[in-house]
């Protein structure tokens, strides 16, 4: 039985999207996507945020297109995606960097939320 690694997030897209093909010729989406808990500060009375960034890649062509179409900066959406790290070295550094990514790769696993772009 294999173990799961999955995640479902709600947040907005933080930059157009990205669009590459791979060396197989297929297409693929990538793009931040922001989210933010908060909590209530009862020192200061005030309402706190944390922003955390997450880096989104879609594989399913059909997702491709709709991302094409209606993935725009500030665009809310949910995602259902696999998280899949990879390691990698930045020229000139002497130590690698972990990195994690959201994949989606099911044809339910991107739904736009709405089609404007945030005020």
């Amino acid at each position: 039985m294999a173990d799961i690694s999955t995640t479902q997030l709600l947040g907005r897209i933080g930059a157009d999207p990205e669009f590459r093909t791979t060396q197989g010729g297929k297409d693929l989406a990538i793009f931040s996507l922001a989210t933010d808990t908060g909590w209530f500060d009862k020192e200061s009375g005030e309402w706190r945020k944390n922003l955390n960034w997450h880096r989104v890649v879609v594989f399913p062509p059909g997702l491709v297109d709709r991302t094409r179409q209606r993935g725009k900066k500030g665009v809310r959406v949910i995602v259902d995606g696999e998280i899949s790290y990879h390691t990698y070295r930045k020229d000139g550094e002497q130590t690698d960097r972990r990195e994690a990514e959201i994949h989606v790769k099911g044809d339910g696993g991107l739904n736009f939320i709405d089609g404007d772009k945030a005020d």
